[in-house]
Parts: structure tokens; sequence; C-alpha cells
């Protein structure tokens, strides 16, 4: 059987009709799959906060408990009173020390899907250019 020639007329409308529907179909595909991994590392950071937290709120429940515990105590009520409230005892002055705090700079990372959808314009544009290149031809 001998072998049908197809012009460069016909493979010149085939790249340009199948070409930008597959690249169509490409980027789609890869910015759902781009969405979903930038949803599931949103709750992965969300699901870390909220240990954190639990981790926290666990620890000042402790920390209350131990404090109740305290409290029946009438000595540990009266420092208490003494260093929270300024209660002196008579011929006791009160002397308020306070401290500067320093402030911390936080550095905030560059979400991750910035990187993703570089990605995929540099490379929807290598697609394009290759494309291009191949219908000169």
């Amino acid at each position: 059987m001998a072998k049908k020639k197809i012009s460069k007329g016909v493979k010149r409308r085939v790249t340009l009709i199948i070409g930008p529907i597959s690249i169509g179909i490409f980027c789609l595909t890869l910015i759902t799959v781009l969405s979903y991994a930038y949803r599931i590392n949103k709750l992965s950071n969300t699901k870390k906060e909220l240990e954190e937290r639990l981790a926290y709120l666990q620890e000042s429940a402790e920390n209350m408990s131990d404090e109740i515990v305290k409290l029946k105590d009438p000595e540990y009520i009266a420092k208490y009173a003494r260093e929270n409230y300024y209660y002196t005892k008579n011929g006791e002055y009160v002397l308020k020390v306070v401290e500067e705090k320093e402030e911390k700079i936080t550095k905030k990372d560059t979400p991750i899907y910035v990187y993703y959808i570089i990605g995929i314009i540099t490379f929807t544009i290598g697609i394009v250019l290759f494309i291009i290149k191949k219908t000169r031809e």
C-alpha cells in the first residue's frame, strides 16, 4: 500500500486547529490540579494552626486549674493582690517597673500558587512558540 502524502497546507491547518485545543485542555487540567494543590496546602496550614491553638488552649486550661488550687491559699491571695492590684500593707509603697517589648519583624513567604502560575505561563508561552515555529516550516 502506498502512503498518502499530506500537503503542508493540511498539516498547517490541523496544527492550527489541534494545537490550541490541546494547549487549552492541558492548561485547564494543569490549573485544576494546581488549584487542588493550593487548597490542600491551605487546609494543611489551617490544620497546623488549629492544632497549635488546641495545644495552647489545653495548656491554658491546665494553668487555670492550677491557679484555682493556688487561689484557695490565703497567702497566695495576698501576694496575688499585691502584684496585680497594687494592694499594700501599711507603710509599703508601690513601684511599677515597665519593660519595653521588642517588636519582631516577620517575613512573609510567597504563596506557592504564585510559582505555579509563573510555571504555567512560561510553559504555555514555550508551547505557543514551538507551534508557531513548526507551522512556519
